[in-house]
Order: structure tokens, then C-alpha cells, then sequence
């Protein structure tokens, strides 16, 4: 949507957009003539989770899984998981997402894998952590994250963890400090370095 075009005809129109590109997505995957090929269009529209309805979410990330291990793909395995442990969050089901995301990143670090997927199950960990209440260990873990994108350039995951420490802090009261934060956040997306990052996280 462009900025202000909220009025019920225009988000319809977008929402009709957006279904009809699942829609694609989902006979992409139906058309796919191998493994691999059907394994990556699952990759693409598991990428839209946030448009997704959770059961189908789960059961493409399920299906994703599957086929990574029937052809002893290690590394979509793990990417499969990941989409898992979003179905998990949003399920609401805290202790399975820390779980899922400490094994997960193991393995990861274990075969110097894909970063920023390690970063983003990173990110989850600490959403799931916070929501638990362990509050201090949750902004522990978003700003070890901050850290380590801005070592390695990830501006996107930059704008998320700042995005993270600003939520916690005003689930502990403290609002200015939040402010701050969601402050730093939004002046990235008038950088050409973070727009586009910024456009992807919010």
C-alpha cells in the first residue's frame, strides 16, 4: 500500500493481490517436475509466512521437510525447521520455538552454515523468550544480535533486533528508553542503506 491508501477499496484490492500471488505460488509448486524444483517453490511461498494462514504454513514447511530429507539435503532441512518454528510462535507455543531454535542454530554453527538464517532463528529465540517474561535474557540475546549483523552488514537484521530491544523495553515500562529505539528504527527507513530492509521488516 502506498503511504495513507487504507480506504476499504484499495485494501481489498491489495489483499485480492496478495491472494492471488499465493495462488500462483501454490501451482508452482503443484507444476514443479523434480524434487529440488518443488522443494524451492515451497521455499518461495513459506517466504510470504506472514500471508500465510498457519495450518497451511505448517503444512508446506511439513512438506518442505520431507522432501529435503528424501533427497538428503541437510541444509533445507534446516530451512524447513525454520518455517516450522514460525508455525510454532504462532501457535503460541513458546518452549518448542526456544528448542527448535537452540538445535537449530547448533547445527548451523556446526557446519558454518547459512548466516542469516542462524540470525533469524536468533530472533525468534529472543521474541520467544521475551514472551515468556524473561525479559533480561531476551534483551541479552537481541543485543548480541544487533552486534553481530552490524559486524557482518545485515541491515535487515539490524532494524529487526533494534525493533526487538524497543519492544521489550516497553513491555518493562521503560518507554523512553523503547522510544529511542523505534525512533532508530524508523530514521532507517529514510536511509538509502536500510529502506530496503526496513520495507521487508515492517
Amino acid at each position: 500500500l502506498k503511504k495513507h491508501d487504507t480506504s476499504a477499496f484499495n485494501v481489498s484490492k491489495w489483499t485480492k493481490d496478495i491472494l492471488a500471488r499465493i495462488d500462483q505460488l501454490k501451482k508452482n509448486i503443484r507444476s514443479a517436475k523434480t524434487d529440488r524444483e518443488k522443494l524451492n517453490a515451497i521455499f518461495i511461498l513459506c517466504d510470504r509466512d506472514e500471508s500465510l494462514n498457519n495450518d497451511t504454513l505448517y503444512q508446506y514447511a511439513l512438506a518442505a521437510k520431507k522432501l529435503a530429507t528424501s533427497i538428503h539435503d541437510h541444509a533445507a532441512e534446516i530451512r524447513s525447521n525454520y518455517y516450522l518454528t514460525v508455525s510454532y510462535a504462532n501457535k503460541g507455543d513458546l518452549g518448542r520455538v526456544i528448542a527448535a531454535c537452540d538445535s537449530n542454530r547448533q547445527l548451523l554453527s556446526a557446519t558454518s552454515g547459512d548466516r542469516p538464517l542462524y540470525e533469524n532463528f536468533g530472533l525468534r529465540k529472543a521474541n520467544a523468550v521475551a514472551k515468556t517474561g524473561q525479559y533480561k535474557e531476551a534483551l541479552a540475546l537481541a543485543y548480541q544480535l544487533l552486534k553481530e549483523s552490524e559486524t557482518s552488514n545485515d541491515t535487515l537484521m539490524q532494524v529487526r533486533s533494534e525493533n526487538l530491544i524497543g519492544w521489550v523495553n516497553r513491555m518493562v515500562g521503560q518507554y523512553q528508553t523503547a522510544l529511542n529505539w523505534f525512533y532508530k528504527t524508523v530514521q532507517h527507513a529514510a536511509n538509502p542503506k536500510y529502506f530496503p530492509a526496513c520495507r521487508n521488516s515492517f
